[in-house]
C-alpha cells in the first residue's frame, strides 16, 4: 500500500517515512499549544533516559526553537543505563543541547544495583524525582517523555492499587518542584518507537531489567490485549478520564 504521495506506507496510518513524521511532530506541536505547556523564552528542563521517548522529545524541541537542556539521572543499572547513556551524549552533541548528568552513586551514595531493594522500581522513582527537583531549581519547566501508553497505564495504576501517579497533561508547580508538561502525551508508544527509528535517535531498543517484574508491566499487558480486542482502547480511555477531571 501506498501513502497519498505515492510512496511505501509505513504504519497503519497509511503514511509513508515523510508524512508519518509530519504527523507526529504537528500532534506534538499541538499539545504544547493547546495545553499551554512552554512559554516563550523559559528554560525547558528535558528528563531524557537516551530512550526512544526521551529522545524523540528532545529532537523535536529543539527544531521547534525551545531553550532545552537534558538531564539524565544515571541510577547504575549494569548492562543498561550505559547504553542508553551513549545515545544520549552522542544524540546532544551532534543537536548543540546541553546535558546534565546526576548520578545515584555520587548523590545517595550507591548504585541502585549497590541497593538491592525488594521494590527497585519504587526506590528508583523517589530519588530520580528528589535529584530532578533539585537541578530544575534553574529552570522554568520540566518537560519528561511521557506517551500515551504511559499515561493509560497511570490512570489504571492508580485505580487497581490507590497509586498517586498524576495522568495529566500539565501538573501545576509548586514551592518545591517546578511545572512538568507531557508533550508526547497523546502519542502512542509504538508511533514513538517508529519515529525514533526513522531519524535514527537510538542504536537498539534496551529495557531496564527491573521492568518485567514491577506492577506497571502487567498493567501494560493487560492493555495491550485490549487494545487487540478493541483498537483505539487505550487512546479512549486517557481521553475520557480527561473528560472527566
Amino acid at each position: 500500500m501506498s501513502c497519498s504521495c505515492g510512496q511505501p506506507e509505513i504504519s497503519e496510518r497509511r503514511l509513508c517515512e515523510q508524512h508519518f513524521s509530519d504527523w507526529l511532530e504537528n500532534k506534538v506541536k499541538e499539545t504544547i499549544d493547546e495545553y499551554n505547556m512552554i512559554k516563550p523564552g523559559e528554560r525547558v528542563l528535558v528528563a531524557a533516559s537516551g530512550g526512544k521517548d526521551s529522545l524523540t522529545l528532545l529532537k523535536i524541541l529543539k527544531q521547534c526553537g525551545y531553550n532545552v537542556t537534558a538531564l539524565c539521572i544515571d541510577e547504575g543499572i549494569a548492562g543498561y543505563r550505559e547504553k542508553t547513556l551513549a545515545d544520549l551524549q552522542a544524540f546532544c552533541a551532534a543537536h548543540e543541547i546541553p546535558l546534565i548528568i546526576r548520578t545515584f552513586k555520587e548523590e545517595k551514595g550507591r548504585t541502585l544495583d549497590e541497593m538491592n531493594s525488594k521494590h527497585p522500581c519504587t526506590e528508583c522513582g523517589i530519588y530520580r524525582r528528589e535529584m530532578m527537583a533539585a537541578v530544575a531549581k534553574d529552570f522554568d519547566v520540566i518537560a519528561t517523555g511521557h506517551n500515551m501508553d504511559d499515561e493509560a497505564q497511570a490512570i489504571l495504576m492508580n485505580v487497581f492499587k490507590h497509586h498517586k501517579l498524576k495522568p495529566k497533561p500539565v501538573l501545576a508547580g509548586n514551592d518545591a518542584y517546578k511545572r512538568k508538561v507531557k508533550p508526547l502525551y497523546f502519542i502512542p508508544e509504538a508511533d514513538v518507537r517508529r519515529y525514533a527509528f526513522i531519524h535514527n535517535l537510538i542504536s537498539e531498543f534496551t529495557e531496564c531489567r527491573n521492568a518485567s517484574s514491577s506492577h506497571r508491566r502487567a498493567i501494560q499487558k493487560f492493555l495491550e490485549n485490549r487494545e487487540l480486542e478493541k483498537p483505539g482502547a487505550k487512546e479512549m480511555l486517557v481521553r475520557n478520564y480527561l473528560a472527566q477531571l
